[in-house]
């Protein structure tokens, strides 16, 4: 049994110096910049925006220009607040149908085993839509050649001029929604040779991010980051932090200790003693959310920059991780348990451990390279008809806080929720996303003190 007391459960002033940080990583299709941003704060921010408290600031982040920072003054949330958005789709031009035509043909022909259900019907809709097309074509071209139907001359007159309409229907079509957003799928979620320069070119873009971010410049010195990631940027944003937190365990550099003060890691202890003694967490998950908390500025204490506190994914297709990312569940679950992907809780070492001694102090342990959210906590909204984004816990661990949303409006009913998170249309989500953000630097999304046994 390990309970966390009311005073732990809260930050320590000792880190809160005024600045925190939010990065939002859009989703496909040929996004501009800052329009993904600004939509999600026209939608969640509104009455900050009439009262003045929020206005654009250059960007000194990023490295595309027609970015900017939008910046909320002290009275909005308690805390001066920066919000950023990732921005990637210039990355990702120069897609062609070879692109898509490899990833749809990757997906369809996978073993009915390994498909999830959400997707059967609609692997079915498609193959037996290609069918479809494939014998009207071919029926059409028949009739034309072989003149079987030759009491209406006419209409034989007529197929030219209709397929031609057909055609360049299909290619505006297409053009604009399978290369626009499919091919953006394609080219990301397809680790096939002529994909990688890409795929490293946006992780990298990202990492460069979030490292400017965690820098403690004038212009900066966050205390805290939020990182959100709508639909193909939730992938992206779990590779980037992925990535970074390796870079960043493998560059750490600690100081010798010189009191007992400094080699106490109570948050540590309490956190392997909890993954030890707890299969599921769903119980216990609001506690685990402030532990992780606290575990992160414990580890700021020891010299360790790492203020990524929160990953937020909204309509994630890390719900088919199993079939975008791995052959079958099976294969994800190995690849988990050999820290290719880091879960949530962290997998423990043998022993029950989730960190080493540190080689320049050995009395000082350290998270290894897949445990990075054992100090940063993930949260996951989806809506049930968005066929999208889904449940990530059964696949990523029972430490992600999903949260499924029924949708209050029309489109919040639909396929078309996926677009809707941020929408004034959907107050329920924009709630539950605030809370999720924790902008006014509340450790814990519930008022009582948090319990873990």
């Amino acid at each position: 049994m390990v309970t966390v007391p009311a005073e732990e459960a809260r930050p320590s002033q000792d880190h809160i110096h005024g600045r925190q940080a939010v990065l939002l990583i859009h989703g496909i299709g040929e996004q501009w910049p800052m329009a993904t941003l600004w939509g999600l704060i026209d939608g969640l921010y509104q009455e900050e925006m009439k009262q003045g408290s929020l206005f654009s600031k250059p960007d000194r982040i990023g490295k595309v220009l027609d970015l900017r920072r939008v910046h909320v003054e002290k009275e909005a949330f308690g805390i001066k607040t920066d919000f950023y958005e990732m921005y990637w789709a210039h990355l990702l031009q120069g897609t062609t149908w070879t692109h898509v035509q490899d990833f749809v043909w990757m997906l369809i022909w996978r073993r009915r085993s390994s498909t999830p259900r959400r997707l059967s019907k609609i692997r079915c809709i498609v193959l037996a839509a290609m069918i479809v097309a494939l014998l009207v074509w071919g029926g059409i071209y028949l009739a034309a050649t072989t003149k079987v139907i030759p009491e209406i001359p006419g209409l034989l007159a007529l197929v030219p001029v209709l397929l031609a309409f057909v055609w360049m229907f299909l290619k505006l079509f297409c053009q604009k929604w399978g290369l626009g957003y499919l091919g953006d799928a394609a080219r990301y979620l397809r680790p096939s040779p002529e994909n990688i320069a890409v795929r490293q070119q946006i992780r990298n873009a990202g990492i460069d991010v979030l490292q400017r971010l965690h820098s403690d410049g004038p212009a900066r010195g966050y205390d805290r980051i939020v990182v959100i990631g709508h639909s193909l940027g939730s992938v992206i944003a779990y590779d980037i932090l992925t990535y970074l937190w390796q870079k960043r365990t493998a560059e750490t550099q600690t100081t010798p200790p010189t009191n007992k003060t400094y080699l106490h890691q109570p948050c540590l202890l309490k956190m392997e003693s909890l993954l030890s003694s707890t299969s599921d967490l769903k119980e216990k998950l609001s506690g685990f959310q402030d532990l992780q908390y606290r575990l992160c500025h414990e580890e700021q204490s020891h010299g360790r920059s790492w203020k990524i506190t929160d990953l937020i994914t909204l309509g994630s297709p890390l719900t088919y991780a199993d079939y975008l990312m791995a052959d079958s569940k099976d294969e994800l679950s190995k690849r988990i348990d050999r820290r290719e992907f880091p879960s949530c809780p962290p997998t423990l070492e043998k022993g029950g451990y989730i960190a080493w001694p540190d080689p320049p102090c050995d009395k000082l342990r350290t998270l290894h390279h897949a445990a990075l959210f054992a100090c940063t906590r993930w949260t996951n909204m989806y809506f049930k008809r968005d066929l999208i984004g889904g449940e990530l816990a059964p696949l990523f661990g029972c430490g992600i806080n999903d949260i499924g949303l029924d949708g209050e409006s029309d489109k919040g009913k639909t396929v078309k929720s996926h677009l809707m998170y941020w929408s004034e249309s959907e107050p329920e989500s924009c709630k539950k996303l605030k809370d999720a953000m924790c902008l006014d630097n509340r450790p814990s999304r519930e008022s009582k003190s948090p319990s873990l046994g």
